[in-house]
């Protein structure tokens, strides 16, 4: 009888421990409050990098109070894997904007992504030194991970070995007309994006770069300083003054360096050029004359109308800030803009001007010009162009750099080179 028992116990205790092995070769989970902050992450234990391994979760966000999940998970030291939170986009849950975070073992945020497949989040990703990392499941775009988020509902997050790593996408922009290469330390600034495609869609933008001087790009990692992983891709490329472009979609093998070539960019019927800003303005209070060159691109002859316009901030008035029209005329009360009459390949130097009253010294002033054609040029717009950005001291106005230009002008037209809705970390 004592050894009955016994087998009995050996044969209970086999059974249990299979049980836990099939738990954990169907490789599921549910989530369980609470749950939230990082610091109280559902501790999930160690997981097959091999393997799949999905987890069952609900949001209540809103209205009720702010709802976030986190999930602690361990595995082999920088193992590749990816892991995608998806809801009513695949019929995973009813979850309808998903948003993902990644955290190392101390709660550091190292990645998130919102709108990665559709409106489901993914990231790929490896797993960091100590073999342990936490994914927070939100809705977006709380990107602070506090339960903020716009949607509720329920969700499925999986993790799954990663594709392999690609070697790297390389290319070139270059001037359409000419052949040369556009630089992207000085204008016209050209920069590409990267896109991750999938099912013949690309719009998961995982990585920006600007060019280098001689019109070079090359992308090794995304956003998240992650590897790229195998799949189809798009490069889009971009430049001042230039329509942008965009490449085939093509596919990347593991290890693979691959070289998307020249992508050619196409001036638009105006370029701008030869830009003349003023300099060493009187803190007195002075005049700002500045003239650039206008070119016809195309061969046919151009008729039509230049203007410019002036941002300016940091006035010291009830609004801080302003918008008007430099003019064409010394002495001017209004704006006068200048007529553009151009034949095939033609070009011309124009001149404005704007008065700087010495009350507003330590403002900033950026200008740009707008060209439209005839018969209403002030409708048919076809070049807006940035100029130059001036700055005031104790001594008097400055011109700014080129780069520190750009930035502003971004700032105060409220344009900026990667700006979708929703660009987080790992963007669409």
């Amino acid at each position: 009888m004592k050894r009955l028992a016994q087998s009995i116990t050996i044969l209970l205790a086999m059974s249990f421990l299979m049980i836990g092995f099939s738990s954990r070769a169907s490789a599921q989970a549910v989530e369980e409050e609470p749950n939230a902050p990082c610091v109280e992450a559902q501790d999930l234990g160690p997981i097959d990098v091999t393997g799949t391994f999905s987890v069952q979760g609900s949001l209540d966000t809103p209205p009720e109070e702010p709802d976030v999940d986190f999930f602690r998970f361990s595995t082999t030291p920088w193992a590749l894997l990816v892991a995608d939170h998806e809801g009513q986009t695949t019929g995973a849950g009813t979850l309808s904007d998903p948003f993902l975070g990644l955290f190392d073992s101390d709660c550091n945020l190292l990645a998130l992504n919102d709108d990665a497949v559709g409106l489901n989040s993914r990231l790929n990703f490896e797993v960091p030194s100590d073999g342990v990392f936490i994914l927070a499941a939100s809705s977006c775009c709380d990107e602070q991970f506090t339960g903020d988020g716009g949607s509720s509902g329920t969700y499925q997050l999986t993790i799954a070995p990663a594709p392999p790593p690609i070697g790297a996408i390389s290319g070139r922009i270059v001037d359409a007309r000419t052949g040369e290469p556009l630089p992207g330390n000085e204008p016209p600034f050209a920069f590409a994006d990267l896109l991750r495609c999938e099912d013949g869609d690309c719009f998961d933008v995982v990585s920006s770069q600007s060019a280098d001087g001689e019109g070079r790009f090359r992308f090794e990692r995304d956003f998240n300083d992650q590897p790229l992983p195998v799949g189809t891709y798009q490069v889009t490329a971009f430049a001042n003054e230039f329509e942008p472009a965009q490449t085939d979609l093509f596919e990347v093998g593991e290890g693979e360096e691959f070289d998307v070539g020249d992508i050619p960019l196409q001036p638009p019927l105006f370029s701008v050029s030869d830009i003349r800003p003023c300099d060493d303005l009187l803190p007195q209070g002075d005049i700002c004359r500045y003239s650039f060159r206008v070119t016809n691109n195309t061969d046919a002859r151009l008729r039509g109308a230049a203007w410019s316009m002036v941002d300016g901030s940091g006035l010291g008035s009830s609004l801080t800030f302003t918008q008007f029209e430099a003019s064409t005329r010394s002495g001017s009360r209004q704006a006068l803009r200048e007529r553009v009459a151009l034949g095939p390949l033609g070009e011309a130097t124009l001149e404005f001007r704007f008065d700087v009253p010495a009350f507003v010294i330590g403002a900033t002033f950026c200008t740009r010009v707008l060209i439209g054609v005839d018969p209403s040029p002030l409708v048919t717009t076809v070049r807006e162009s940035f100029l130059f950005c001036i700055t005031g001291g104790t001594t008097g106005f400055e011109v700014m750099s080129a780069s520190e230009s750009q930035k502003m002008f971004e700032s105060l037209s409220g344009k900026s080179r990667s700006s979708p809705e929703k660009r987080p970390v790992s963007a669409r």
